[in-house]
């Protein structure tokens, strides 16, 4: 295999279109009825990824780190928080008027609370990607969507192995839920703040261009690991709200190049340990080869998945993780009843914008009639860079046998557990009509 071979990615987008991995529209969250609509501070892509890339696991994402909605990005179309759901300029509506309203008492008819992660799971998980390498892109992301999960991938659109390879991030990923995030164009720092703001502006209008114009601009960066950055730290911090990113701050520590069974089990007891902050774990891979390809994957024993490394077009060694390892994680993440019924799997920006939006966020009764509630879900944050959905946990009527949802005429998934309704909805995207058949 030659990863300069286009061959070998127009074989790879064949097979995933004739798996119809390839349709827009929802994937199904593993292990759950729910459908989703999306999705180490070490970035050098000369590391290997071992355990001595480790973050403080105390570290969480600040709630003061968020994006000014009033903030313009680099003149591209951003979302607009005079275009969300709940906004005076549309028909009027109940949740017009929702700072009236109240969350009723825990246990009674209406009461709502938000679980701490999405579809009601104890715990989340973020599968990161450094440099936008070659095996990433034939192997990694491939491979992320057959197994239904999001991955987040830190670009470099100004690299050649991101170029070689450019349908797999500029189609591939972005129609089938992947969250790209923003590495920088080059990866090699920045002289100045002219050369800074190109760096994170032309990537952060890159990624933003691959998707949808209503989606959030908010998205994850990582500056690289090894590279120096010229400007002071306000400087930084002030391209970072210019551009709507937000920074990387987290990883778990555990070696992705490792055998795929130590790598599953030290991850499944770490996360059930509840070790990292808030139950938010990260796991960080950098390159993915096959020991069979042994033109691209260098391992110590040729053939074999120990200690790989990859090397792109460049020649430069991005340390992986053997795809046969790779791939028997991504199959315990879809079927060991851990994963599946505890963990939700989210891209970066996703968990982010949940985590922030979770404590600030209120869902309340605007009425209550004969088999039906009317809630609305305000927050202090702009629902326009915070589009991601909340899961909300009502308490319903006794007698109830199922229910069902709507929030702006659009239905949602929701499921009945001991006299609770369990649904998604969006801040301030309009009121929720939550009924039983």
């Amino acid at each position: 295999m030659s990863y300069t071979s286009t061959l070998t990615l127009t074989s790879t987008l064949t097979l995933l279109a004739g798996l119809g991995v390839g349709a827009v529209g929802c994937t199904t969250n593993p292990g759950s009825d729910e459908m989703t609509s999306d999705g180490d501070t070490d970035g050098d892509s000369s590391d290997t990824t071992d355990s001595s890339d480790t973050a403080d696991s105390s570290n969480t994402a600040d709630s003061s780190d968020t994006a000014d909605g009033s903030d313009t990005a680099d003149g591209s179309d951003t979302a607009d928080s005079s275009d969300s759901g709940g906004d005076s300029s549309g028909p009027p509506n109940i949740c017009d008027d929702a700072q009236s309203f109240e969350n009723p008492a825990p246990g009674e008819i209406g009461h709502s609370q938000i679980a701490h992660w999405k579809y009601d799971r104890a715990a989340a998980l973020t599968i990161s990607f450094d440099d936008s390498t070659p095996g990433q892109a034939l192997i990694g992301v491939p491979a992320m969507i057959d197994h239904g999960l999001t991955g987040t991938w830190f670009i470099n659109p100004g690299q050649q192995a991101y170029q070689d390879f450019q349908d797999a991030w500029e189609i591939l990923a972005p129609a089938n839920f992947q969250e790209l995030a923003n590495h920088s164009m080059d990866h090699a720092g920045a002289a100045d703040y002219a050369d800074a703001e190109y760096q994170i502006g032309e990537t952060a209008q890159i990624i933003r261009s691959l998707y949808p114009p209503e989606r959030s601009p908010m998205m994850a960066f990582n500056n690289g690991g090894g590279t120096d950055w010229n400007i002071s730290d306000a400087e930084y911090q002030q391209l970072l709200e210019q551009f709507y990113c937000e920074d990387r701050v987290h990883s778990s520590g555990i070696a992705p190049a490792t055998p795929g069974q130590t790598l599953y089990s030290e991850l499944k007891a770490y996360m059930e340990a509840e070790i990292p902050a808030d139950n938010w774990t990260r796991i960080h891979f950098h390159g993915i080869c096959d020991p069979a390809d042994v033109e691209n994957c260098v391992c110590d024993t040729p053939g074999q998945t120990s200690n790989c490394r990859e090397y792109g077009v460049s020649g430069v060694n991005n340390g992986a993780v053997a795809s046969p390892d790779f791939t028997f994680l991504l199959d315990q993440l879809i079927s060991d009843p851990y994963f599946v019924d505890q963990v939700w799997v989210a891209g970066f920006i996703s968990a982010h914008k949940y985590q922030q939006a979770r404590p600030v966020s209120t869902g309340v009764l605007a009425s209550a009639g004969d088999g039906e509630l009317h809630l609305c879900l305000r927050s202090e944050l702009d629902p326009a860079l915070f589009d991601e959905e909340l899961t909300l946990i009502t308490q319903v009527p006794e007698g109830w046998s199922g229910c069902a949802v709507q929030q702006g005429g659009a239905a949602g998934g929701c499921r009945l557990v001991e006299g609770r309704a369990i649904f998604e909805a969006r801040i301030d995207a309009g009121p929720i009509s939550l009924t039983t058949p």
